[in-house]
C-alpha cells in the first residue's frame, strides 16, 4: 500500500513537471529562427557572389565555368526576387527571416500542443494508477 504524498512534496513535483515542460514563447522562437536563417542565407548568397564562377567539372570543354550558386539559384523558384549575387543577398534576408520566423513560430505551437497532450495523458494515468490502487 502506498503512502500519500505531503501537500509539499507534491506541490515540488508539480513545479518540476513545469518546467521540464515549459511553454514557449512562439513569438520569442519564431524571430530567432528567422534572424538565424536570414543570416545564413545572406552569408551563403555573399559567399558564392564573393567565390564567382567555379571550373565546370563535368564539362567536356576544358575552360568551361559554370555560373556562381547553381544550387542556392534554385531557391529563386520559391522566394520571388532572390538570385545569387548582391541584390539577391539582401532579399535574402527579408525572406530568410519571414521563412524562419514562420517556422520557428508554427514549430513552438507544435510543442506547446504535444507537451499539452502529453501532460494530460500522464495526468490521467495516474489518477487512475491512484484510484486502483484505493
Amino acid at each position: 500500500m502506498t503512502e500519500p504524498q505531503d501537500p509539499s512534496s507534491e506541490k515540488r513535483d508539480q513545479q518540476r513537471l513545469i518546467q521540464a515542460f515549459a511553454h514557449l514563447d512562439r513569438h520569442a522562437l519564431g524571430l530567432s529562427c528567422g534572424i538565424v536563417a536570414s543570416i545564413v542565407l545572406f552569408l551563403m548568397t555573399a559567399a558564392m557572389t564573393i567565390k564567382g564562377p567555379v571550373p565546370c567539372m563535368a564539362c567536356l570543354s576544358k575552360n568551361a565555368l559554370v555560373h556562381k550558386g547553381p544550387h542556392l539559384e534554385l531557391l529563386s523558384n520559391f522566394l520571388p526576387g532572390y538570385s545569387v549575387g548582391w541584390g539577391g543577398a539582401f532579399i535574402g534576408l527579408g525572406w530568410g527571416l519571414v521563412a524562419g520566423y514562420l517556422i520557428g513560430h508554427f514549430f513552438a505551437g507544435f510543442l506547446n500542443l504535444h507537451h499539452r497532450i502529453y501532460l494530460r495523458v500522464i495526468e490521467r494515468r495516474l489518477r487512475s494508477e491512484a484510484l486502483s490502487n484505493g
